[in-house]
């Protein structure tokens, strides 16, 4: 439990013993649903509310290419509780299917069912905690058998221990959420490594962080623990939303480690948010290594502006122009009719034919250069025979345009 001074699990299972009461199954399915109703894939946000901090969301992973373990689970409430049981599912999901957490990257994946779960994942009054088991507590969360009881009120509150380390509530949620799990995976409780390390997940920060800094995720030591229980490996990542098996991985990685992608201040990259024309024009400099001193000739992009510089460098080139009434239009999203013009510029690329796509007459503004990356192999239309011209492009398709284009 997450604060009880008992051992681990009491009498109720042996820390180390992976007996779990679990069936880890394997499984394509994301079955989301559980005992208070469907939850659709919608109720799962990348910040499930405002209060659980930066996550991610489980319903944006593509199609992973190995098959995951598949650990299930119920929702439910018991007792009277004041949070929103929805909104507490839905952030419970958020945290279990992070990438930093027990899912090791994309080897684990935790879904709710309707019933017959693996476990039971409960919000439950402090006086049905304090009842559902001998050393449990009403001021702490607990764990028995496969009823794993978070705390309303410390859900809503934390607890004073956490109070006094003026940490903020969204991570203890995490926190909360990775530490009664990781006792029904079969871990015990740790203690603090050294004065100032992150604590681990399994340590008993609601009741003491014992100089440790407070943290909401299990460490190194803790996932590779699990890894070896279940024989799976853990899958790494240069940003906690970029999972093994996701389509654009490795090339996203590979655009990373060549310093021409980046994350956003929280360290995510978001993949499946569209490019805009200013962070193309950015990536494409970075490419290509282009500089330039001058001032953007664009009236909405000031000489300040975050990508001002790399704008200024493409204008230069003949790289991108801008609208007829003098702007540029950073923000807006990049279509893959205009991606392949961008591209085409960048490398120099020809065709020796029209287009091959129903949907791009060989007079089309784009007809030439998307003829390009079609035989070059760089762009592919879809199945039905078209190629979308308006569609817009992802931060992650763009990472593998770039890739097929010998970016790096």
């Amino acid at each position: 439990m997450a604060g009880s001074t008992r051992a681990a699990h009491g009498g109720w299972d042996a820390e180390g013993s992976l007996r779990m009461q679990v069936r880890v199954r394997r499984s394509f399915a994301l079955l989301v649903t559980a005992t208070l109703g469907t939850l659709a894939a919608s109720a799962l946000p990348a910040a499930a509310s405002p209060d659980l901090g930066p996550t991610y969301d489980p319903g944006d992973l593509a199609a992973v290419a190995a098959e995951p373990h598949t650990v299930t689970y119920t929702v439910e409430s018991r007792g009277a509780v004041a949070t929103d049981v929805t909104a507490f599912a839905g952030d419970a999901a958020a945290v279990l299917g992070d990438a930093r957490g027990w899912t090791l990257g994309g080897s684990v994946e935790f879904v709710p069912v309707a019933s017959g779960g693996d476990f039971r994942l409960i919000l439950a009054s402090p006086a049905e905690v304090d009842a559902a088991a001998p050393g449990c507590s009403p001021d702490y969360s607990c764990r028995v058998g496969e009823q794993v009881l978070i705390n309303d009120r410390n859900w809503r509150e934390t607890t004073p221990a956490w109070q006094d380390a003026g940490a903020p509530r969204w991570l203890y949620r995490q926190y909360l959420v990775n530490h009664e799990v990781g006792h029904f995976l079969g871990f015990g409780h740790h203690g603090c490594p050294s004065p100032g390390a992150p604590a681990p997940v399994m340590q008993q920060q609601s009741i003491s962080l014992e100089g440790c800094a407070p943290s909401g995720w299990p460490n190194d030591a803790e996932r590779d623990r699990l890894a070896g229980r279940l024989g799976v490996p853990v899958h790494g990542w240069v940003f906690p939303d970029v999972l093994f098996g996701d389509t654009h991985r490795d090339a996203v990685h590979a655009a990373a480690e060549a310093d021409i992608v980046s994350g956003f201040a929280d360290g995510y990259f978001r993949p499946g948010h569209d490019v805009r024309r200013d962070q193309m024009t950015a990536m494409l400099t970075r490419v290509l290594q282009l500089t330039s001193d001058a001032t953007p000739p664009f009236a909405d992009v000031p000489a300040g502006a975050t990508h001002a510089e790399a704008i200024a460098a493409a204008a230069d080139r003949g790289l991108v122009t801008g609208y007829p009434d003098g702007t540029f239009r950073p923000g807006t999203s990049v279509n893959r009719a205009q991606m392949a013009t961008l591209l085409a510029r960048a490398f120099a690329l020809e065709a020796d034919g029209p287009p091959p796509f129903d949907d791009v007459p060989a007079d089309a503004t784009h007809a030439a250069a998307i003829a390009a990356v079609a035989e070059h192999d760089v762009a592919e239309g879809y199945g039905d025979g078209t190629f979308r011209p308006a569609e817009p492009v992802t931060r992650a398709q763009l990472a593998s345009f770039l890739d097929r284009a010998g970016a790096w």
